[in-house]
């Protein structure tokens, strides 16, 4: 499968098709960009992609691949259909999802994947950059530099509500959202938050509340720790408002359980 979705910017598409990322086999022989390593990413392999347009405007891209795993391991995910759907096509359809939901993020560019007799072997996804930088980098920076700007800080709080509840009203959760893969974009109109890293992201057929109790304590365990001392019952309560649910109590108390698990464990981590 090779598609070109949604209503893109002619420069993008064009250097998309001019550099072959827009087949399987172009996007796996692409040796352009820069390579973006981190631990664990087991067969994925994440590229930056920049290019100057005819104008002499600068474009960024993220093409993330991956890579065919190994023979058991397909033989053990054979059987579930989720992981009978290729990575990249999963991710395109959680971004096409999350947009459909309210939840600003990433366009995709180009996606395709190739099938072998035991479901997929490999893909690969494109998608835009979303503005602004992470939080988890620029947050504490934010929060201290509007110390004495309440307005400020309570469009902040806000807009998170914002991003958590349209994901969870949607059924929708994230799984990894923590504030490295929520950006934070500060321009003369105010604030614009945007959702990355949505390849684990899902609708849960049951145990909502535990899925999203996880979602809201990764988020908790990652802010800025000014943020949460000061801002935190105003997040849950503007979040739950959004949902007519009273139990802030029983919320809070699940997920600050949570976040002492998530404590200990990096405790654990750390100690060796």
């Amino acid at each position: 499968m090779n598609t070109l979705t949604g209503q893109m910017d002619s420069r993008i598409t064009g250097y998309i098709k001019a550099s072959n990322l827009d087949t399987v086999k172009g996007a796996f022989e692409w040796e352009g960009g820069e390579d973006l390593v981190k631990p664990g990413l087991d067969n994925r392999r994440r590229t930056r992609i920049s290019f100057r347009t005819p104008d002499g405007e600068k474009i960024h891209l993220f093409m993330k691949r991956y890579y065919p795993v190994s023979l058991l391991k397909r033989l053990k995910s054979f059987f579930f259909a989720r992981a009978r759907m290729a990575e990249a096509v999963v991710e395109c359809k959680n971004i096409q999802a999350m947009l459909a939901a309210g939840v600003p993020t990433m366009r995709v560019v180009a996606v395709g994947s190739e099938n072998g007799l035991l479901g997929p072997v490999r893909s690969y996804i494109v998608v835009t950059l979303v503005p602004g930088d992470a939080i988890e980098r620029c947050g504490k920076d934010f929060l201290d530099r509007h110390a004495d700007m309440p307005e400020i800080i309570s469009e902040f709080t806000s807009g998170l509500v914002t991003l958590a509840s349209n994901m969870h009203m949607a059924g929708l959760v994230h799984r990894d959202f923590y504030s490295s893969h929520i950006f934070l974009h500060s321009r003369e109109g105010g604030l614009s938050f945007y959702l990355i890293d949505l390849a684990r992201a899902f609708r849960p057929a049951f145990r909502m509340f535990r899925w999203r109790v996880k979602d809201l304590a990764q988020l908790k365990f990652s802010m800025p720790e000014k943020w949460v001392s000061k801002c935190w019952d105003d997040f849950i309560a503007g979040y739950l408002e959004v949902f007519d649910d009273p139990g802030i109590t029983r919320w809070n108390s699940a997920i600050d359980a949570r976040v002492s698990r998530m404590r200990r464990r990096m405790k654990r981590k750390e100690s060796k």
